[in-house]
Formats: structure tokens, C-alpha cells, sequence
């Protein structure tokens, strides 16, 4: 099924399918050890297989580029096709800054050989690449992470390699407490180098993010759907999660949960057990959470108490020395 839906909307494709041994040589090649512990060491290794499969997404996209696709993923346009429209819009944009740029640069030329009354000289600027470097995912349904089930971006982005660093430093305590940690941390980097960062959620489409380069990002929505419809295909079972461009026209690129997938696929005994430990796991995670302020207040509280009676607290400052 993954494999006609992958010749009829991607024949312009490769598709490679990656088990957990050529993740560990991908991440042995390019990344660090911190990383590869993530894989190998039993103190150290993620439990869960979608957080391993995040460093390595990671570290297989700064390396090569391309596009990644959960297998659960069913493409629902011809991919090509949508990936050169947004290269032509993204070349649209680079253009009109570019002029913008050297009306700017006009200007100042003008004024300055009116001060010294010399000649202006115009700079020459660098041929555009090929392929325009940017980088595409969607804005979670809860409008809060990125989804990664779906990234398509071109080599060597720092957007990735950030992602990467972060992951390979993170522990697996960390992970039981938010599943969903690597994909806020994207979008927080998203929204923090971001120009419209006043906003107060990201936005859907074309974003200028500093450093990152450009992004570009679908929405996830949910919908009662439960077949979706492929351009040239026979419908496909779905759970009704949707990627659509919401910037432009609301088109449906992807659908997300497809061919009765259900925390793992029907008939994968694994992957049953593997979410309900994770479920557990998460159980604990929350109830230390809940507990650990109260321990804090009493270590506070028995502080208090061997204070001497001399001693300050920050709070009893005088109001022209506090922050």
C-alpha cells in the first residue's frame, strides 16, 4: 500500500526505508557519541523508538535533505509538482527582497555621490542556486509543536542541526515528561528567530527565520474523515488528521494516520505493549511533577527555620533595589 501510493504521487522518488541499524550507522557517521548513546547505552537510550527515530531524522536531513515520511503517511497530491510551486514562490520572495535591497542601496549610492561627488558603483550579486535552500513541515493540530511526521528541506540546514544538538543532549527523563518535547523545541526555534516572533502563534506559509533560512509551513487539522481520497488513487483508510496549505488554497498534501493506524498497526503485538509502557511511563512522569513542588516548599520551609535572624531575604530588599 505505502509502496503504490509512494508510484503514483512521488515517481520522481527514491524511497529508502530505514531500520534501527541504519539509524545507528547514520548517527555513528555525522553526529556524537551523546547521540549514538541514545541508541545503544541501556542507561542512556531512549525508550520509546519514535524519539530514536527523531535524532535520526534529524541527523539523515542536515546530511542529505530530501523528504521524510512516516510510513503511516499517505501522500494525497504529486508531490513534485507542489515542491516546485513553492520554489517558484520562494524565488518570488528572494526577488522582491533582493530589489527592495538594491533600491535601498540606490538611494544611499545617490546621497553619497552628492557628498563627495564621486561615482556610485553597483555591487554584483550572486546567481541564485538551483534549488532554493527552505524548509517545510506543518504547525501541530494543538498549534503548540511542529509535526514531524512530514519534513522536506535541503541539506546542511542549521535549522536541523540545532534540532540535532539538542536531542543528543536530552535525557530520557526529560522524554517521560513531554513526548512531544523535540517537536516544541522545533517550534519554539521557528518562533523565536521568526520576524513576526510578536506574534503570538505561528502562523501558517512562508516565514524569514534569521539564521534558519526560510521556512515554509501546512497546518495539521482534524476532520471526522475516515477515507481519504489520493489524486489517481482508490480511497485509503485514515483516522481524519489532515496537512493541509492553509496559506494558500487549503489544499490536502497529506494525511497522517493511514491503513488502520492506531498507536502501531493492527496486528504489531510490539507495538501495543510498546504504547502502553509509554502511557505508564508517563503516568509516573506526571505524578513526580505534581509532587515535586511540595517537596520543594518544605526544604523552604526548613530553611526558614536554621536562617539567622539577620539574614535577608530577597523579598525584604528595599523597593528601589529590586528588579
Amino acid at each position: 500500500m505505502v509502496k503504490k501510493n509512494k508510484d503514483k504521487q512521488m515517481p520522481q522518488f527514491t524511497r529508502d526505508f530505514c531500520d534501527d541499524e541504519g539509524c545507528l550507522r547514520t548517527l555513528s557517521a555525522i553526529s556524537s557519541q551523546s547521540a549514538v548513546e541514545k541508541l545503544t547505552d541501556p542507561d542512556k537510550q531512549f525508550s520509546h523508538p519514535s524519539h530514536k527515530a527523531d535524532l535520526w531524522r534529524y541527523a539523515d536531513m542536515y546530511e542529505h535533505g530530501g523528504v521524510y515520511l512516516d510510513m503511516k503517511i499517505a501522500v494525497l497530491q504529486p508531490l513534485h509538482p507542489l515542491l516546485l510551486e513553492k520554489q517558484r514562490e520562494l524565488a518570488e520572495r528572494i526577488k522582491g527582497q533582493a530589489q527592495a535591497s538594491e533600491r535601498m542601496e540606490t538611494e544611499q549610492d545617490q546621497v553619497q555621490a552628492e557628498s563627495s561627488k564621486g561615482q556610485a558603483h553597483a555591487q554584483e550579486r550572486p546567481s541564485k542556486p538551483e534549488l532554493l535552500p527552505f524548509f517545510l513541515a506543518a504547525i501541530g493540530a494543538n498549534n503548540d509543536h511542529i509535526f514531524q511526521g512530514t519534513i522536506v528541506c535541503t541539506k546542511r540546514r542549521p535549522l536541523m542541526a540545532e534540532a540535532l544538538v539538542d536531542a543528543s543532549i536530552t535525557t530520557q527523563d526529560e522524554m517521560k515528561r513531554s513526548y512531544l518535547k523535540f517537536c516544541k523545541y522545533l517550534y519554539g526555534l521557528i518562533k523565536k528567530s521568526s520576524l513576526t516572533k510578536d506574534e503570538e502563534k505561528l502562523q501558517p506559509g512562508w516565514i524569514s527565520c534569521g539564521r534558519f533560512g526560510w521556512v515554509y509551513l501546512l497546518k495539521e487539522i482534524k476532520t471526522t474523515a475516515k477515507r481519504c481520497c489520493p489524486e489517481s488513487e482508490s480511497d485509503i483508510e485514515c483516522d481524519g488528521h489532515f496537512l493541509v496549505d492553509a496559506a494558500k488554497d487549503s489544499k490536502q498534501w497529506f494525511a497522517t494516520r493511514c491503513w488502520g493506524w492506531k498507536n502501531g498497526f493492527k496486528g504489531d503485538p510490539v507495538a501495543v505493549q510498546r504504547f502502553l509502557k509509554m502511557a505508564e511511563e508517563t503516568k509516573e512522569a506526571a505524578k513526580a511533577a505534581e509532587e515535586a513542588p511540595a517537596e520543594e516548599d518544605m526544604e523552604a520551609s526548613a530553611e526558614d527555620e536554621t536562617r539567622p535572624q539577620n539574614a535577608a531575604s530577597s523579598s525584604s530588599m528595599p523597593e528601589e533595589q529590586q528588579d
